[in-house]
């Protein structure tokens, strides 16, 4: 039987890059078995090296994913996450947002992953393989965020 390995805490960045018609700019994993969800779609980021802020992370990310350098990054979800069973102690996200111009969209180069693609949220949901909390976090932003009062404190519940 083989031993559980142990991941301790670790920083992410995501990135929700959308273009001028709205839709998200995926990437599909490559197809490696060592590595987290291979074959699947998500979004583009990575891991925070030590000393480096979310931001400066995310921003590396790009460059190295995707050779994009975005005019504006804007820090819209923070969530955690951990999976004790497969020994995933803490993963601490922070997803941010910007908008691509049309203009900028044909200087993206691929770097990292097998296929990028702009898709609607119908689109992501009609693909087989999509990261579960990626697609969580295109879903919260295209439903709920364009909506605050959802995001207020706690209706009343008498």
């Amino acid at each position: 039987m083989e031993e559980n390995r142990v991941i301790d805490e670790m920083q992410v960045c995501k990135a929700l890059i959308t273009d001028e018609a709205g839709r998200y700019l995926m990437q599909l994993r490559d197809d490696i078995p060592r590595i987290a969800y291979p074959g699947h779609w998500c979004l583009f980021g990575g891991a925070v090296e030590p000393g480096e802020d979310d931001l400066a992370g995310m921003r590396r990310e790009l460059i190295e994913e995707l050779a994009f350098d975005p005019v504006g990054l804007i820090r819209s979800i923070d969530f955690e996450y951990s999976i004790p069973q497969h020994g995933v102690r803490i993963r601490r996200v922070a997803v941010f947002e910007t908008t691509i111009s049309d203009a900028r969209k044909g200087s993206l180069v691929l770097n990292e992953g097998a296929e990028m693609r702009f898709m609607t949220v119908k689109d992501l949901l009609s693909q087989d393989k999509v990261v579960p909390w990626d697609l969580c976090m295109v879903m919260m932003h295209a439903n709920v965020l364009p909506y605050p009062d959802l995001l207020s404190s706690s209706p009343s519940l008498t």
